[in-house]
C-alpha cells in the first residue's frame, strides 16, 4: 500500500524571498504528513541515510515530486511549502521543477499508506482535503472525511 497512491495539490502562491523561489501549496502536512516528517528527520539526522520508521519515515528520498504541467524547457529551482504557519511544513527544497504558475497541480508520490490518518487534517481549521479511491473495475469512491 505504501507505494501505491498520490496526493494531489496545486499551487495557491509563488513567493520569492532571498534569491529562493518558494512554492505554497494547499493541504501539505495537515493532509499529507509524511513527506514534510521525512523532510524534517533528514534535515536533523546526524547520519546520511537514517533508519526506516514506518510508518511515518520511509526514507530520505521516498517521494516523487510530479506536475501536471506540459515539459518544457524552462525550469526553475523551487521549494515547495504548505499554506500552515509552521516551519515544518516543507515539502521539498531546492528541486527542479517546470515552470509553475498559481493553480498549476503538484502529484507527491507514496501517498497510499496512511496520507489521511496520519496528518493533523484540523490543524489551523484548515479544509480536509478528498480521499477517491479508484477501484479494479474503474469507479472512483469519493470520502470527503
Amino acid at each position: 500500500m505504501g507505494k501505491s497512491g498520490f496526493y494531489v495539490t496545486k499551487v495557491l502562491d509563488k513567493k520569492v524571498s532571498y534569491g529562493t523561489i518558494y512554492l505554497i501549496l494547499k493541504n501539505t502536512l495537515n493532509g499529507f504528513i509524511r513527506p514534510s516528517f521525512s523532510k524534517l528527520v533528514s534535515r536533523y539526522s546526524i547520519v546520511d541515510n537514517p533508519l526506516s520508521s514506518e510508518p511515518l519515515f520511509t526514507s530520505k528520498d521516498a517521494f516523487e515530486i510530479l506536475t501536471l504541467k506540459e515539459e518544457t524547457d524552462i525550469k526553475e529551482k523551487v521549494t515547495l511549502v504548505g499554506n500552515l504557519c509552521t516551519t515544518t511544513d516543507v515539502i521539498a527544497e531546492d528541486i527542479f521543477l517546470p515552470y509553475m504558475e498559481c493553480g498549476d497541480i503538484i502529484i507527491i508520490t507514496n501517498a497510499g499508506s496512511y496520507a489521511a490518518v496520519l496528518s493533523p487534517m484540523q490543524f489551523s481549521l484548515q479544509e480536509k482535503p478528498v480521499e477517491v479511491f479508484l477501484s479494479t473495475d474503474g469507479k472512483m469512491i469519493y470520502n470527503k472525511n
